[in-house]
């Protein structure tokens, strides 16, 4: 009898448990399940040429993903572990025959795992070896490991985890390569800008960003996809406003204004922030708070008041320091 006769024979494809809270309630807990592996391990020593794999006959009983769910619990168990990294190097190879790409597998593999431990994840080195023979055996139809990282975890979760993981010996390799891939992706994704200045985590870089080398690489791109998408233009108050507001703005305007290599991103963007406010008809009390309190040398004490007329004044400008009412910002709102 064939091992899959035998696996019928047993009822083993009638077991209906799909629990995953403990190996004692998968396949592996089942009591005939031990008796048909000898039976498999017997038939194939006597029958070289004939040998059959088990995943065949498991399949019957969970789907590819649930299976490799119960060969990572059998995996943690001594009981189980050698029987389930055999079974686990079948599932793997009867993949490769049947052509699965790196994507397919790649959701077999990760199916719990976090993102910070996925480059220390034995699963993920599996994988990316699964994906160097992929790609050995079909050179007309490379595959890159960072569409599947990306779409299960999101790209700026991918590009924080492996700006991390550069910093360690270990992975600092491996992930300036996939941060390489993931960086020439976002290039030629035609995302929108504001997209991708989050992908590149610069929504997490503060008052410095315009020094970051990633934002000069961030800034070619807007400039390039507003020159491809003349419909779908940013500017560059949109993403940095999105993501810091109006005094996160206010604090990277004057950062940049110390710097020589930046003054002139500093003046377009602070020039941007004032063609808003005139274009959304803000009112100058507005106006003056978003341009003029947030700067250092103001006091939160200076206030709008308002006449009988109902013009308004400030009081009290003794409060501000000469340098705030001579600054280019308190001449832009005068």
């Amino acid at each position: 009898m064939t091992p899959g006769e035998v696996y019928k024979q047993l009822q083993l494809d009638r077991f209906n448990e799909p629990h995953f809270d403990k190996i004692e309630n998968t396949v592996f807990g089942y009591l005939g399940f031990n008796t048909w592996v000898k039976y498999v391990d017997d038939f194939n020593e006597k029958n070289p040429t004939k040998k059959e794999s088990m995943i065949p006959s498991l399949l019957t009983l969970y789907s590819d993903k649930d299976l490799s769910r119960v060969l990572e619990m059998a995996k943690k168990a001594s009981t189980t572990e050698a029987l389930a990294r055999k079974l686990r190097m079948e599932q793997i190879q009867r993949w490769m025959t049947d052509g699965k790409t790196p994507g397919y597998v790649f959701k077999m593999f990760m199916v719990d795992s976090k993102v910070d431990e996925l480059l220390t994840n034995p699963q993920f080195i599996a994988w990316t070896k699964y994906v160097d023979e992929f790609n050995a055996k079909n050179p007309a139809n490379q595959a890159s490991m960072i569409p599947p990282i990306v779409t299960h975890y999101g790209d700026d979760a991918v590009f924080g985890m492996l700006e991390a993981a550069k910093k360690v010996q270990s992975t600092e390799k491996l992930a300036s390569k996939l941060q390489a891939e993931q960086i020439q992706k976002l290039l030629s994704s035609n995302h929108s800008p504001t997209y991708v200045f989050k992908a590149l985590n610069l929504d997490k870089t503060g008052d410095e960003v315009f020094s970051t080398p990633l934002f000069t690489t961030w800034f070619n791109y807007l400039k390039t996809f507003n020159d491809k998408n003349p419909d779908k233009k940013e500017s560059l108050l949109t993403s940095i406003h999105r993501y810091y507001q109006d005094h996160g703005v206010a604090r990277i305007v004057e950062k940049a204004m110390t710097n020589p290599s930046t003054v002139k991103l500093a003046n377009q963007l602070q020039d941007e922030r004032y063609s808003r406010w005139l274009l959304n008809e803000s009112s100058p009390q507005s106006a003056f708070y978003v341009f003029i309190l947030t700067k250092p040398g103001a006091d939160d004490v200076i206030r709008f008041r308002e006449r009988p007329d109902r013009s308004k004044y400030l009081l009290p400008l003794e409060k501000v320091s000469d340098d705030l009412l001579s600054s280019p910002d308190f001449k832009r709102w005068a």
